[in-house]
């Protein structure tokens, strides 16, 4: 059994600060606490009251400084937290704790000496570190599936669609929100986006892992799929969409991507500012159609390929019926 020890928040900070405690390797997911949160984990602490045990595992040690390495396995948002609340950082907001620098040195002493229970796995391999990691989050309903699969897979493919969401394209149009990057959507939005374009649409995420896997070591499609997306989002550029277009909306966004990639790769005769117009209309359309409260049939009829858009864009949006629905129309 792995063993258990006592550390205090002074001493896993200065591990944070030192090096020797590794705060993010390649398989944690992102770090995801609200302010809320944050707060109220803080308050647990200053309460004194006890929260669950962190894990780690034995890095490697320098040879030089004869100091080992350790990976914090389960415990980042917990341990950041701490570090943070020390450092009076700016990106806290509390409105329940008291500011770490306006407390008290005996205030200030009792946190830093708050006992945090570690559970020490010993020297295993990375491999081995990342089915701990995935077990112990296995019932976590917090966890995602994009971030079990990111705790597995650090190869070619998972790396290119993590470039390819920080690409300033969807930077620019405000595709992602600071929660989808928190809690990874937009490195599942990118792996969808890449596995649609080289096979078709499907179910959900059921062919993620598959490619995650299958690419894992080498990504040999990468340069030209990269010069592809580039030709296709400066045409949806060109379209000049307004920034209030219902276009920005990922699951409006993947499918013109995804057709635009398509008929751009078949060389179709495209006119950008025609387009442009067309699909404005279009998604004005379904804006409108949206707000009612219940679409009569009558109108369904009248507008039948934006009631059966609408109902593919609202519904489910990540099955395969209601993604190759967006398509058609």
């Amino acid at each position: 059994m792995p063993d258990v020890s006592i550390r205090r928040v002074s001493e896993l900070i200065k591990d944070l600060e030192d090096g020797t405690l590794i705060p993010q390797p390649a398989f944690q997911r992102r770090l995801v606490w609200t302010n809320v949160v944050k707060d109220h984990f803080l308050e647990t602490v200053t309460l004194g009251l006890p929260f669950p045990e962190i894990f780690i595992a034995t890095g490697e040690i320098d040879t030089r400084t004869m100091k080992r390495k350790n990976l914090l396995v389960d415990g980042q948002q917990r341990i950041s937290t701490l570090r943070e609340y020390v450092q009076s950082s700016t990106d806290l907001v509390l409105k329940t704790v008291t500011p770490y620098a306006e407390l008290g040195e005996k205030e200030k002493a009792k946190f830093l000496d708050y006992p945090v229970a570690v559970r020490d796995l010993g020297q295993v391999s990375e491999e081995q570190v990342k089915e701990i990691f995935a077990r112990i989050n296995s019932t976590d309903y917090a966890l995602r599936a994009m971030e079990r699969l990111n705790a597995q897979f650090s190869g070619e493919f998972k790396q290119f669609c993590d470039r390819l969401s920080r690409d300033e394209f969807f930077d620019r149009h405000s595709v992602f929100t600071m929660a989808d990057y928190r809690r990874m959507r937009d490195l599942d939005f990118c792996v969808i986006l890449m596995v649609t374009l080289m096979s078709t649409y499907y179910d959900r995420n059921s062919l993620n892992e598959e490619y995650l896997r299958r690419y894992n070591d080498g990504f040999p499609h990468g340069k030209k799929l990269g010069k592809q997306l580039q030709e296709t989002f400066a045409f949806i550029e060109r379209c000049s969409f307004d920034k209030k277009c219902r276009v920005w909306k990922k699951t409006d966004l993947l499918t013109l991507i995804v057709e635009t990639h398509s008929l751009l790769s078949k060389k179709a005769p495209l006119d950008a500012k025609n387009v442009g117009a067309k699909l404005t209309g279009f998604y004005a359309e379904v804006d409108k159609m949206f707000k009612m409260e219940d679409p009569d049939e009558e109108l369904a009829k009248k507008s039948r390929d934006v009631f059966r858009y609408l109902k593919a864009a609202t519904k489910g949006g990540k099955d395969s019926p209601k993604r190759t629905t967006r398509k058609t129309l």
